[in-house]
C-alpha cells in the first residue's frame, strides 16, 4: 500500500470522525437576545418564562437567568440579583410533575455569561419533539426592585434567537404569592416574552450517527495497527 494512500485514508478518516463527533460536543445557548441594551423589562410574583420543542434529543448542560438591572435608572445588566431564584423544567404532558429545579444565588456569585448568570447542573436529557417549559420563581421583597424579565412587551426592537434544534413556542407565566416553583398554566402562543430563565445544551447525536462513529474509530484503530506491524489493511482481517 502506497504512503500516499495511506496519508489520504488517514485523513479522511480522522475528517469523517470528526464531523461527526462536533456537533455533539460543543455547548449551544437555548436563547440569546442583544444583552448590551437595557430593555424595558416587567415582572412580578410569580413564575415567568416560556415554551419550546427540541428537534432532536439534548442534553441540558448549565441553567441560566437573565441578571435584569436591578434598580430601574441606576441599576446595570449583570448587577446581580436581589433573590434568590428557583428554576424548573417541566414536560407539558405532565404539568403536576417537576422534571428538574435548582436554584440560582442571590448576588452575583453564578458566572455571568451574556447577561445571563449560570449554575452548572447534572445532564438532563430532553426527548426531540415534545414540549417542554422552563420558568423561574420571582418573589416579592419589600422595599427591594424585584428582578425582572423581558421581552418585546413596549420594546418593538426585541429580537431573539434560538439555538440549535431547539423551537420557541411562547411565553408561560403565572401569578403566584405562595413563593412555589409552580407549573406557570398561562400560555401565550408566539408571545416573545418573559425571558429570564435560560440554558445550555449539547445535541445528543442520533444512533445512526453513533454507528458511523463507532465505525470510523474501529477503522482508524485497525488501520493505526497494520501501519505499526507492517501488515496490509485487508491483512488486519477487516474483510
Amino acid at each position: 500500500m502506497s504512503r500516499p494512500f495511506i496519508q489520504l485514508l488517514t485523513i479522511v478518516v480522522v475528517t469523517v470522525v470528526t464531523t461527526l463527533t462536533g456537533p455533539a460536543q460543543g455547548d449551544h445557548t437555548a436563547i440569546t437576545f442583544d444583552f448590551t441594551r437595557q430593555w424595558g423589562g416587567h415582572g412580578g410574583t410569580g413564575v415567568f418564562g416560556w415554551q419550546f420543542s427540541p428537534a432532536s434529543n439534548i442534553q441540558v448542560t448549565r441553567i441560566g437567568l437573565y441578571d435584569y438591572p436591578n434598580f430601574p435608572g441606576a441599576g446595570f445588566i449583570g448587577d446581580g440579583f436581589a433573590e434568590p431564584h428557583a428554576v424548573g423544567i417541566w414536560d407539558v404532558s405532565a404539568p403536576s410533575t417537576l422534571l428538574f429545579s435548582t436554584t440560582i444565588p442571590s448576588g452575583g456569585t453564578a458566572p455571568l455569561v451574556s447577561g445571563f448568570r449560570y449554575v452548572n447542573v447534572s445532564p438532563l436529557e430532553l426527548n426531540g419533539g415534545r414540549l417542554y417549559v422552563i420558568g423561574a420563581l420571582h418573589e416579592y421583597i419589600p422595599d427591594i426592585q424585584a428582578d425582572g424579565v423581558v421581552g418585546e412587551f413596549n420594546n418593538p426592537a426585541f429580537a431573539v434567537t434560538l439555538g440549535t434544534d431547539l423551537t420557541f413556542l411562547g411565553r408561560r407565566s403565572i401569578a403566584s404569592d405562595s413563593g412555589a416553583l409552580v407549573f406557570p398554566d398561562s400560555y401565550e402562543p408566539g408571545a416573545l416574552s418573559d425571558f429570564g430563565p435560560n440554558f445550555t445544551y449539547t445535541v445528543v447525536p442520533e444512533p445512526a450517527a453513533l454507528s458511523l462513529i463507532m465505525a470510523g474509530g474501529m477503522i482508524f484503530s485497525a488501520f493505526t495497527k497494520a501501519r505499526r506491524r507492517g501488515r496490509g489493511l485487508f491483512y488486519e482481517g477487516l474483510f
